[in-house]
């Protein structure tokens, strides 16, 4: 389940990065820890 979430914000932070070439990778994993932070995962 763990991984599955890792690799549901990795893609997330991929795409947010592709839509805002100005954000750093950083900025773009943060923003998607918090997009799936309270989410669970199955």
């Amino acid at each position: 389940m763990e991984d599955r979430k890792l690799d549901l914000i990795i893609k997330e932070a991929t795409r947010l990065l592709r839509e805002h070439p100005g954000l750093t990778y950083m900025e773009a994993i943060r923003i998607a820890k918090e997009t799936f932070k309270d989410k669970e995962i199955d």
